[in-house]
């Protein structure tokens, strides 16, 4: 498994693709996030660049989608541009979903920070006691909930020189 950052305009669909399915499912089991607006194509290129677009690929298969930024004024304002990777919309496609892809995706994460010279990785979650649990699994330590754009948001986040992660439940969301 490695994460592989997109290169074309083409791939806003796929990652369209993804984040739909995942939307589609959760709603259907009752836990819904992301609104359609928020993953739709125009909605994914109004938040974020292209070459923030990175997809997890096995087998040469785009199997998930995460959002890698070097700076986040919306999450997580207090924090200056520089020394943080900030992610967003980490999400497996279901069929991948629940077999712990989501704990080798944070460690692709982690390595990337550290290859790249980032000191902290920092995300926001929905507030979801399973999400916080996985996150924490991980390694990362809970900052705070604040409600961000109408959104109860918990913060995390993870000195990558400390990275060890507890084995856990791969968590029932979208990881």
């Amino acid at each position: 498994m490695e994460l592989k950052q997109a290169k074309y305009e083409s791939e806003w669909k796929i990652a369209n693709e993804i984040l739909n399915a995942t939307v589609h499912y959760l709603y259907s089991i009752g836990k819904p996030l992301w609104t359609e607006e928020q993953i739709s194509i125009d909605g994914l290129k109004n938040s974020y660049k292209l070459n923030e677009l990175h997809f997890v690929i096995e087998n040469d298969e785009p199997i998930g989608v995460v959002f890698l930024q070097t700076s986040d004024p919306i999450f997580w304002p207090e924090i200056a541009g520089g020394g943080s990777l900030f992610f967003h919309k980490l999400a497996m496609h279901p069929k991948y979903m629940g077999k712990k892809k989501g704990n080798k995706v944070v460690e692709l994460i982690v390595e990337h920070a550290i290859k790249n010279d980032f000191t902290w990785i920092r995300l926001d979650c929905n507030d979801r006691q399973e999400l916080l649990q996985f996150y924490q699994n991980n390694g990362f330590s809970y900052v705070d909930t604040k409600i961000i754009e109408g959104f109860n948001t918990a913060r995390h986040q993870l000195l990558t020189t400390n990275f060890t992660r507890q084995q856990g439940p791969a968590g029932p969301c979208c990881v």
